[in-house]
């Protein structure tokens, strides 16, 4: 979404992101690690799910400064615990097949999700905002609804 905005702009919104996460990604790591991860990433997801939906709503730099905090938020408290949590619920013998198989996902999903993206918003841009949101519900809800498989979810 231009908006008729320089693309200076975009990038003093991503830059946003970076600052946010400097400043207080470890006090909300030294938080959050207290607390059950399952919710936690929840919340994350459901977070980044909505901050990049209200970016197809968002006109203003002020609204999308907005958004870039919210979905900047969902990544400060999902990406720390999912590591995390992967770790703790993996056998011992089998802790590097897990964390190979979450860094192969992402991998894959950072490989085609800027292409499947770009063609939705080139087609259909609020199609891509409201899949944003939709898919930050169903990864949040499916996290929360999840059999408990360990003690410690």
């Amino acid at each position: 979404m231009s908006n008729g905005y320089a693309p200076r702009v975009y990038g003093l919104l991503l830059s946003i992101n970076g600052a946010l996460i400097i400043l207080f990604e470890l006090a909300i790591t030294n938080v959050t690690q207290r607390l059950r991860p399952r919710p936690v990433i929840a919340v994350g997801y459901l977070l980044t799910g909505l901050g990049f939906a209200l970016t197809g709503i968002a006109r203003s730099v002020g609204a999308l400064a907005g958004t870039v905090v919210i979905w900047t938020a969902g990544e400060m408290l999902a990406s720390p615990m999912a590591v995390a949590y992967v770790a703790q619920i993996a056998p011992e013998k089998y802790r590097g097949r897990y964390m190979g198989m979450l860094v192969t996902t992402w991998s894959i999903a950072m490989t085609i999700g800027p292409t499947v993206g770009t063609f939705v918003f080139q087609h259909n841009p609020p199609l891509l905002w409201a899949s944003c949101g939709v898919l930050g519900v169903i990864s949040a809800t499916l996290l929360l609804i999840q059999r408990k498989q360990t003690t410690t979810s």
